[in-house]
């Protein structure tokens, strides 16, 4: 039996919705997508903005030291509830 190439089912990706790829049936189905942003393979994605790549540097040390960061929240939340009660009571 030889080989007879079929267009459809397709798989399209797109960088928010779906990184690993959709499955279309259908030419209808596919319509419009890449107005939307979607692309017929991941290498096409759009490049990464700046704030992503500088969060993706920071989630190491964000890892490394939120219990750090939420403790300083707390005791700051706490003294201004202190203050606000002593200005409260004087």
């Amino acid at each position: 039996m030889a080989y007879e190439y079929q267009e459809y089912p397709k798989c399209w990706y797109h960088h928010m919705l779906a990184p690993a790829g959709k499955i279309f049936a259908s030419a209808d189905e596919t319509q419009g997508l890449k107005r939307q942003g979607w692309v017929d393979t991941p290498a096409k994605f759009p490049p990464a903005s700046r704030l992503a790549t500088a969060l993706r540097a920071l989630k190491p040390w964000w890892l490394e030291w939120e219990w750090a960061v939420k403790g300083a929240a707390v005791v700051l939340g706490l003294l201004a509830a202190l203050i606000a009660l002593v200005k409260l009571l004087a």
